[in-house]
């Protein structure tokens, strides 16, 4: 059956910026957009200034943003992830259109590739879980959010340290596992103090942030999906567990056509009960040099065929200036019981409106 799924594009703004939330920033009861040095208030999306962050390289040196009320003041701040400066910080609501946002640095860890917000622990708190390259250890930091809030790190292990990174309940234990490109940490039941078991089961090569899980042959068990972050490639790995309990990885082609799929969403965009993904290419994820890197940008939603467990790709944007930076926010920013689809990059900011 054909897709009635239609988006209509707005340009949010066309400057540079890869991280995106969407949050009522000031409390109006309508969402607003976050992006880099800026919010955008909705539903016009005036611009205001929020932050400074330095340029380098070719990159607006924030990879990540997510929301989270750090200090219990009612008003959400926001978490995000620097490579350049090698930091994890908080940007503190001032709760007044136009000012600057506190910044608070919560570690100094290394080059954060980008960051998840996940709780890890179970006390209904997301925790950051960064994805930080050249380091030793993979870590996570349990939020304690309050007046003085906290941030207790919590190491996992060196086996999985690489480019990429996801999380989802592997073995159906109803505890979150952390995925990495060469194998999986076992989510223990005591998450801060307990050890996480290595699992070396797999290898996603450079794979993008997140990697995902669904149940997409529906027999129960997880499986994974991700893109090559700097490389042509979408894939999903099927899991298998045999009589005897061995757990095996069967590697799926979803599309090879494009490359630098570095970010990626599940969502039921269509309400149907199932998920669609949506994923797009990093507009010049190493300023053009990696496979691919300088072909036609691309932003796409993929519908699974539960017959033979293929994708259908679908164009939501193609050959302009749209991609999918370091992230992708998916919303029902317009409040009408549709999910809508935020898009940064390099090539500017936008939203998608779901009209289908």
């Amino acid at each position: 059956m054909a897709s009635k799924l239609a988006f209509k594009k707005h340009v949010i703004d066309e400057g540079m910026n890869e991280t995106c939330a969407v949050v009522d920033v000031d409390g109006d009861g309508v969402l607003d957009i976050v992006g880099g040095t800026h919010w955008y208030k909705g539903p016009d999306w005036k611009k205001y200034p929020m932050r400074e962050i330095p340029f380098e390289n070719n990159y607006v040196d924030n990879f990540a943003d997510y929301v989270l009320d750090v200090n219990t003041d009612g008003k959400p701040d926001i978490i995000s992830g620097s490579w350049f400066r090698k930091q994890i910080a908080w940007y503190e609501n001032p709760g007044e259109a136009g000012k600057i946002w506190t910044e608070h640095v919560i570690d100094v860890p290394g080059n954060v590739e980008t960051l998840c917000m996940v709780d890890l622990d179970g006390d209904g708190i997301p925790d950051i879980l960064p994805n930080v390259m050249g380091v030793d250890n993979i870590s996570w930091y349990k939020s304690i959010p309050g007046k003085n809030p906290e941030f207790k790190r919590v190491i996992i292990g060196h086996e999985g340290v690489g480019h990429g990174l996801g999380y989802g309940d592997i073995n159906g234990d109803s505890r979150i596992d952390i995925i990495t490109p060469n194998g999986w940490y076992e989510g223990p039941k005591d998450p801060v103090n307990d050890e996480w078991k290595w699992h070396p089961e797999f290898n996603l090569e450079s794979t993008g942030v997140p990697v995902l899980t669904y149940d997409i042959t529906g027999n129960g068990l997880m499986d994974i999906i991700w893109g090559a972050g700097h490389n042509y490639g979408l894939y999903w790995e099927e899991q298998k567990i045999d009589s005897a309990g061995n757990r095996t990885w069967v590697r799926h082609e979803i599309d090879s056509d494009w490359s630098q799929s570095h970010a990626l969403a599940l969502a039921d965009l269509d309400k149907d009960g199932v998920m669609e993904l949506i994923t797009g290419k990093r507009l010049f994820a190493h300023n053009g040099n990696d496979p691919g890197g300088k072909d036609p940008s691309c932003l796409y939603w993929y519908k699974l065929n539960h017959d033979d467990f293929t994708w259908k790709r679908n164009v939501i944007d193609e050959g302009t200036k749209v991609g999918a930076g370091m992230q992708i926010c998916v919303a029902d920013v317009f409040n009408r019981g549709k999910l809508d689809i935020v898009a940064p990059g390099k090539g500017g900011l936008y939203l998608f409106e779901n009209i289908g």
